[in-house]
């Protein structure tokens, strides 16, 4: 059985300390790299030049396939955070709003 959710306040005073956050948002980083597709974009020579994550989806609501929060979703639930908080908490730490959850690891 999932642990029950925290309420807003109870999220928010949680993750807002380093050490509990720390270790939660490393899972999350993981767990994405797990599940989003890797890309490797080569230079002219064929070498990789760099390489990105995505969810291989458009990131526009009317695409039905698009769900731009699954994952982060899940964890919050395994830990029973509140999702909506815990979003915000994520954005405000990485510095921007975030359309999909694969913008994370650009």
């Amino acid at each position: 059985m999932p642990p029950r959710i925290l309420t807003s306040d109870s999220n928010w005073l949680r993750l807002n300390q380093d050490e509990i956050f720390a270790p939660f948002f490393s899972g999350y980083l993981n767990l994405l790299k797990s599940d989003l597709k890797q890309i490797q974009v080569m230079d002219h020579a064929g070498n990789p030049h760099q390489s990105y994550y995505t969810c291989e989806q458009d990131h526009d609501i009317r695409n039905q396939e698009w769900k731009p929060f699954q994952i982060i979703e899940g964890h919050c639930e395994v830990f029973g955070y509140d999702f909506s908080e815990t979003l915000d908490i994520i954005q405000e730490r990485v510095g921007r709003i975030l359309k999909c959850e694969c913008e994370i690891l650009l």
